[in-house]
């Protein structure tokens, strides 16, 4: 158990170092999908898919994935990304999605919605 709890905070430290090596502010000022997104999207898919499919706790690796977002990316940028992210998983529910940083006690400064209007955050 210890060894599978490592192996995850090493794999969420290399995630957060590519992503802030990647970051540049024209790329996360952009409305087309940024490069962290084409990170944070399988990474989302595989530790949030199953606490957005049906009602089960998050992976602790997916609270700190909806962080990492929060932290190297735009709030626009993160709300496609995460919008996005939800649509790629079949049998996904917009109203376990929305609730997810609150589950993972995250604060995002828009949800996690099909309705919201990412560009206008």
């Amino acid at each position: 158990m210890a060894t599978f709890a490592l192996h995850n905070m090493i794999f969420v430290l290399l995630v957060c170092t590519i992503m802030k090596a990647t970051v540049t502010a024209a790329a996360a000022a952009q409305a087309t999908v940024v490069p962290e997104c084409r990170v944070l999207t399988p990474m989302f898919r595989e530790f949030c898919g199953p606490a957005i499919k049906t009602d089960v706790t998050p992976d602790p690796t997916c609270c700190s994935i909806l962080t990492m977002g929060n932290t190297y990316m735009t709030s626009p940028a993160a709300c496609q990304c995460y919008r996005a992210a939800v649509q790629s998983i079949g049998g996904y529910s917009w109203n376990l999605s929305s609730q997810l940083p609150n589950r993972c006690s995250v604060h995002l400064d828009y949800p996690i919605s099909r309705s919201v209007n990412c560009s206008g955050i």
